[in-house]
């Protein structure tokens, strides 16, 4: 038998190490899961999960994509850890459970460290070349002059704050913090709960952004707006100065069209 030298091992990163943790179940209490078991390669896998992350039991929430969660502070439903490393913390101890030791200093700067590097989930209408750069813009303009953006600004289309969204959950909590509309096509439910299965119910179902008054071709290109929306956009809309005029304008196609005009980076 003879031996092969394949030459000096490489040492392993701080990144690396922290990919390594996400999927080690020696985190978790016995060994039963590991954080890629709710979040699948730093996804979701879309379900309710009663974590007692937010300080209570028996009001499951929504798992949330860690796509980009570098970028949307704060963290949590209720938006109360301001700092990646405590809700990292915070979901080893109260969440996973596991032995202490694996909650050590460095095993925490690698976590955080590799989530900090998983970019936002793309937008599937781009993967599958659909993307209509005209009706995102004509969209675009909507969502901001349907005030949208107060609660889910861009460019992370997110918020620090919390908002009364008139929705509870199992113990009347009705304040959350608004998740980031980047990579919004890969979801599959919506809200805290999951209530809403599609974009149509949030809008028709939920009626959020006053959407009765919108005409089916704006709806169209507010759902062509959402559902292009990733990381980067190359789609950017530039409205021209326009004075206030009533909170939620009833906007013909003529009037988009004078707003917007598309433009590719």
């Amino acid at each position: 038998m003879r031996t092969i030298q394949l030459g000096p091992t490489r040492q392993v990163s701080v990144r690396e190490h922290g990919e390594r943790l996400f999927f080690d179940a020696r985190l978790s209490l016995d060994g039963w899961f590991s954080c890629h078991s709710c979040h699948a390669d730093g996804h979701t896998n879309s379900l309710l999960n009663d974590n007692l992350g937010d300080h209570t039991f028996g009001a499951p929430k929504r798992i949330p994509s860690l796509l980009g969660v570098a970028q949307t502070s704060p963290w949590g439903w209720n938006g109360q850890q301001h700092s990646l490393e405590q809700q990292l913390l915070s979901s080893l101890k109260t969440t996973m459970r596991g032995p202490t030791e694996m909650q050590a200093g460095p095993n925490l700067q690698a976590l955080k460290l590799y989530l900090q590097s998983l970019s936002p989930a793309p937008s599937l209408r781009h993967a599958r070349e659909q993307a209509n750069v005209l009706l995102h813009n004509e969209g675009r303009c909507i969502f901001e002059l349907r005030n949208c953006h107060r609660c889910h600004p861009p460019p992370y289309y997110t918020s620090e704050l919390t908002y009364e969204v008139g929705l509870s959950d199992e113990w009347q909590q009705s304040e959350f913090n608004p998740p980031s509309l980047r990579g919004l096509s890969q979801r599959t439910s919506f809200f805290h709960d999951g209530r809403a299965k599609t974009l149509t119910e949030i809008f028709y179902k939920f009626n959020r952004a006053d959407s009765n008054d919108l005409s089916a071709s704006d709806f169209q290109a507010l759902l062509e707006f959402l559902s292009t929306l990733q990381g980067c956009n190359k789609m950017v809309c530039h409205r021209r100065q326009v004075k206030a005029r009533i909170p939620t304008p009833i906007l013909t196609r003529r009037d988009i069209n004078k707003l917007c005009r598309p433009t590719i980076n």
